[in-house]
């Protein structure tokens, strides 16, 4: 009888190791997985935030070209 209390504690101890490793690594691949998230966000507000400095950049160079009466509108209504 004392070899089988033995054994179940044993066996016991090892489910628990096995389950509280189980727990880290999926606690570590939560961490990475936001990490990565993070990282791909910022990667594409940096994309999107470039995109329409371009544009807005651009339209305000065909506007200073073709209409410059407009800018000038709009400069003195800011000042």
């Amino acid at each position: 009888m004392g070899d089988s209390v033995q054994d179940n504690k044993a066996y016991v101890q090892e489910k628990t190791q096995w389950s509280v490793g189980i727990a880290a690594l999926r606690k570590t691949r939560h961490l990475v997985d936001d990490f990565e998230r993070d990282e791909q966000f910022k990667q594409t507000a940096a994309k999107y935030v470039t995109a329409g400095l371009v544009i807005i950049v651009g339209l305000v160079l065909v506007t200073a070209v073709f209409h410059p009466a407009v800018l000038r509108t709009l400069l003195r209504s800011v000042s």
